[in-house]
């Protein structure tokens, strides 16, 4: 009777063990999963919503600008963004109409992406001139998100219109910069004589696999 009394305690305290040791796995378990580590670099919040209104050309100060905050106060997984900030603006050349657009997403600790574009009528006189600027511009952003200039290997691109891909094999070109990225499309689209190139900006280089999906 003594003998099978030890063999219950021993039994008892096994089981309690076994059970202690799983609650504490499955408690490790379920905060990895619900609670991720910020594993990626972000362009800094609200500072990201000024990065226009700090470059030269003051043509281009009113882009940007509002408070970073969500983009639907109802559903703050929605995503963050510059709220109240202006997205485009339009530049009136030969009459006709430029836009130039600064638009910034994320999450609430930062920026994932700013997306820079200009899109053009080509038969606007001096239209290289009106991208030579653009471009200024995006490198004067480039400075404030990378710490780093456009190469110059963009900057020819940007400008030679002869090189544009026309829209039926529109592809995105992959420049890397600090410890991002920036993804270039330059579109010339002869029928509707429309001209487009659209950067998107990137602060980690592991942002990259999700635009490969």
């Amino acid at each position: 009777m003594h003998a099978f009394m030890k063999k219950s305690y021993f039994l008892k305290v096994g089981v309690s063990l076994i059970s202690a040791a799983c609650l504490i796995s499955c408690a490790q378990f379920e905060n990895n999963v619900s609670a991720p580590p910020n594993i990626y670099k972000v362009f800094p919040p609200q500072e990201v919503c000024s990065y226009p209104a700090n470059v030269s050309a003051i043509i281009f100060h009113p882009l940007g600008a509002g408070t970073w905050s969500p983009s639907n106060k109802n559903d703050p997984g929605s995503g963050y963004g510059c709220a109240g900030g202006t997205s485009v603006i339009q530049i009136l050349a030969s009459g006709q109409t430029i836009n130039i657009e600064y638009t910034v997403a994320g999450i609430e600790r930062g920026s994932t992406m700013i997306t820079v574009e200009y899109s053009t009528p080509e038969f606007i006189n001096n239209e290289t001139t009106y991208r030579t600027v653009f471009a200024n511009f995006a490198n004067d952003t480039f400075l404030q998100a990378f710490g780093e200039p456009m190469s110059e290997l963009m900057r020819i691109k940007i400008l030679n219109l002869a090189s544009y891909f026309k829209s039926e094999n529109v592809s995105e070109e992959t420049f890397f910069m600090g410890d991002g990225f920036v993804l270039l499309t330059r579109e010339h689209d002869r029928q509707n004589s429309t001209i487009t190139v659209k950067l998107k900006l990137f602060p980690d280089k592991s942002l990259k696999l999700d635009q490969t999906r």
